[in-house]
């Protein structure tokens, strides 16, 4: 090793990671994370590096000041190396992040969290959620755009029945479900009749007659319906809607997945929410 690299300080970890390369990447080549202390993700980073091109001596300068390389790579990187290869050989492409990359993406309070497994959001890129909790967080993000696409294109009315898939008990651990200051609603699970039974959520809101669509959209360019009821409420004067919720796709999260990833050493987040083919039909009206 020279001395003009082994004297070479570090470049932050910022530096190293690239996020508009890392989101512009396909989605099955992001869709699964682990985040590792940004010691130990050059050290991963000199590894591959290395491999690929080891004649290139300035991959060390990756490393702190003086450190031997197979050191990094047989302590730092041996027990990450052992649970992606594991996860990789049951087609759960890990990817590695620093710690610090952890500050270009929207994550839960508290997280992330070491030797975690995450999984990223269908439409948002920046969006990781622990895979334990992936279906559950992803429907109801769906659910609550649904809910404030209506409510900005000046819904009165909301009314969401069960169709197939989740219903009352997974309808109410969903905190879009609560209702929003001025607006009456109900997901009471107590006995009613057969009819009654099939309704999830119903809301009546002042509504108005100045209808916009909201910001920050991130299913709707998906979803062809509910294009159609927007365009219905802005451009004629749609004055009652129908559409449905539907949550088909378990992008490759599923019970293998849980039994694969958790043999390979990494944990998922608390109890997994396995996935269920899901309809919600949600109907109502606009204006007064």
């Amino acid at each position: 090793m020279s001395d003009s690299v082994s004297q070479r300080e570090p470049p932050p970890a910022d530096q190293l990671f690239e996020p508009s390369e890392f989101f512009d990447e396909s989605y099955g080549a992001r869709q699964f994370v682990t985040f590792i202390p940004d010691s130990e993700w050059r050290a991963q980073r000199v590894a591959d590096q290395t491999t690929e091109e080891s004649s290139d001596g300035n991959r060390l300068s990756l490393l702190p000041m003086g450190f031997p390389i197979h050191i990094a790579i047989d302590i730092l990187a041996r027990e990450l190396v052992k649970r992606i290869e594991e996860a990789r050989k049951h087609d759960i492409p890990v990817v590695p992040l620093p710690i610090s990359a952890a500050s270009e993406m929207n994550l839960k309070p508290g997280h992330p969290r070491k030797n975690l497994l995450y999984a990223a959001h269908p439409c948002d890129p920046r969006t990781y959620v622990p895979a334990a909790d992936f279906h559950r967080l992803t429907f109801e993000h769906k659910f609550a755009e649904v809910l404030r696409l209506l409510m900005h294109l000046g819904a009165s009315n909301i009314e969401v029945e069960h169709v197939r898939g989740w219903g009352h008990d997974f309808a109410g651990r969903l905190s879009a479900g609560i209702p929003q200051a001025g607006v009456e609603a109900s997901t009471d699970v107590e006995a009613r009749s057969s009819s009654e039974d099939r309704i999830l959520y119903h809301a009546e809101l002042d509504g108005n007659d100045d209808p916009a669509l909201p910001d920050d959209l991130i299913w709707y360019p998906h979803e062809p319906t509910w294009q159609s009821v927007a365009e219905g409420r802005l451009d004629f004067g749609l004055r009652d809607f129908s559409l449905k919720l539907q949550y088909a796709d378990d992008y490759g999260v599923n019970a293998d997945l849980k039994v694969d990833a958790e043999n390979a050493g990494f944990e998922l987040g608390g109890s997994f929410e396995k996935h269920e083919s899901t309809t919600w039909s949600i109907e109502g009206t606009f204006g007064d």
